[in-house]
């Protein structure tokens, strides 16, 4: 064979190992160049790791929600904290122009039929769900202290219409902020966690932080 064919050939094949190298950094390097790859891996999943880490940090720090369930009484007792006075908590709690705003699943279209915000007076609230279910919301109200105490009956149509919870919601203002404590009373411990047991903490949740943030926007504008 030609020598100047072999030479060729050996400079043709190292410049595609080189190629190859570029390309891919393991070739030709076998298991610590697969180590050195899954330690750079390794690397960025915990930076990954760690932003999300930060991620809660900021989100719990926003969201304070607590729920205790006390073991000798049918009650959900809640606190949340909101960065604005209560007069503004309260506001949004019983005017119904505000509720669509921030009262129940944010993938939902929430519609207030009626808002009678007095004692005696009841309240209906409808969702559509994305999937076209509709589900309606009622109660009566049956306590009112302006800006300081609600009580009102919650049910739902073809759930809970036979044994009505009775919610019960604290506001107290504090530096500006409100700390706001909702307690639901049910007739029995067993229904008590039965409720739970439907995911209601998550509910409130995401009513609750929808509500913290707009309030923001209410207090930026006025």
């Amino acid at each position: 064979m030609d020598k100047g064919k072999i030479v060729s050939f050996r400079h043709y094949a190292e410049r595609r190992r080189r190629e190859r190298e570029l390309s891919h950094p393991t070739a030709g390097r076998g298991l610590a160049g697969w180590l050195d790859v899954y330690r750079r891996i390794w690397e960025q999943s915990l930076d990954r790791l760690s932003d999300y880490l930060r991620l809660v940090k900021r989100e719990r720090e926003m969201d304070d929600l607590t729920v205790t369930t006390p073991t000798d009484e049918p009650l959900i007792i809640m606190t949340r904290t909101f960065n604005a006075p209560r007069i503004l908590v309260w506001k949004v709690m019983t005017e119904a122009q505000h509720i669509p705003h921030w009262w129940g699943w944010s993938k939902a279209k929430t519609t207030v039929e009626k808002l009678d915000a007095r004692p005696g007076g009841t309240w209906r609230f409808a969702q559509v769900m994305p999937d076209g279910r509709r589900i309606v919301f009622l109660g009566t109200y049956l306590e009112m202290e302006p800006h300081e105490k609600l009580v009102n009956t919650f049910g739902m149509e073809g759930m809970y219409e036979d044994k009505l919870i009775v919610e019960s919601h604290h506001l107290e203002e504090i530096d500006g902020r409100t700390v706001l404590t909702s307690s639901s009373r049910l007739d029995s411990v067993a229904d008590r966690d039965a409720f739970v047991a439907t995911g209601m903490e998550g509910g409130a949740r995401e009513s609750y932080n929808r509500m913290d943030v707009y309030l923001g926007t209410l207090v930026a504008t006025n």
